[in-house]
C-alpha cells in the first residue's frame, strides 16, 4: 500500500484545524471515555455540530486517525458529507478501510505515515502515535510510535488523553482535549511555545 494517496488534482493548501479520534459510530467509546454524550446518536449529532462550529467551508483539517469504527461505508460517507471544508487524513490503528475508500469518503489525500509541517515559528512532526505508549509496558504500536528528534516538537492523537499538552511535553489533537471537536491552528500556534522541547531550547 502507497504511503501517501492523493485525489487526481489536489493542490497544496493550509491546515487550518486538527482533527484526531473521533470514532464516530464507536458505540463502547463512551463506555471508555468520558464524553458528555447520551448515546452513539447524540455523539454523532453533538461532533458534526461542533465541528462546522469551528471549520468554515473553505477551510481545510488534517484528521490524524481513528475516524469511524464499525459501521457502514455509507454511514461513514453520510458524516463526511456533512463536515465542512476539505478534509486531509494520516490513518491511525482504527481505519481500516482501503486509502481509496476514504478518497472515496471525501479525504483529498490519505497517509500512512506522520509528517512535519511549520506550526507558527516551529517545526512540528504530526502523526497518529505519540512517542511513547499511554500506558505503560503496551507494545503493540512500538513499531509505529514517533522517534522524537531534536528541535522538532510532535503533535498526535490516539491516547483520548483530556490535556491538550501531555505529561511527554507532546501536543494531544485528540477530540478529548478539544471539546470534542477541531483544535484550531491559532490555538495550536500559541500552545507549541509550551511545549519543553522549545522552552528549554530558548
Amino acid at each position: 500500500m502507497p504511503a501517501l494517496l492523493a485525489r487526481e488534482g489536489r493542490s497544496a493548501m493550509r491546515i487550518d484545524a486538527f482533527y484526531s479520534d473521533p470514532h464516530y459510530n464507536h458505540k463502547n467509546i463512551l463506555k471508555y471515555c468520558p464524553r458528555p454524550f447520551a448515546d452513539m446518536d447524540e455523539m454523532r449529532e453533538g461532533m458534526i455540530a461542533r465541528y462546522n462550529e469551528t471549520v468554515r467551508p473553505n477551510q481545510c483539517t488534517l484528521w490524524m486517525g481513528d475516524c469511524f469504527f464499525g459501521g457502514l461505508k455509507d454511514d461513514a460517507v453520510a458524516i463526511m458529507a456533512r463536515l465542512n471544508g476539505h478534509k486531509m487524513l494520516i490513518r491511525g490503528n482504527h481505519d481500516h478501510w482501503p486509502a481509496y475508500v476514504y478518497l472515496e469518503m471525501g479525504f483529498e489525500f490519505v497517509s500512512e505515515l506522520g509528517f512535519d509541517i511549520r506550526l507558527g515559528k516551529r517545526i512540528v512532526h504530526v502523526n497518529h502515535y505519540p512517542t511513547k505508549p499511554f500506558h505503560e509496558g503496551d507494545v503493540r504500536y512500538a513499531n509505529v510510535m514517533v522517534k522524537p528528534r531534536a528541535g522538532v516538537g510532535i503533535m498526535h492523537g490516539h491516547t483520548h488523553e483530556a490535556v491538550r499538552i501531555t505529561p511527554r511535553g507532546e501536543l494531544h489533537a485528540g477530540v478529548d482535549a478539544w471539546n470534542w471537536a477541531p483544535a484550531p491552528r491559532e490555538e495550536l500556534e500559541v500552545l507549541v511555545e509550551q511545549l519543553p522541547c522549545f522552552v528549554e531550547a530558548a
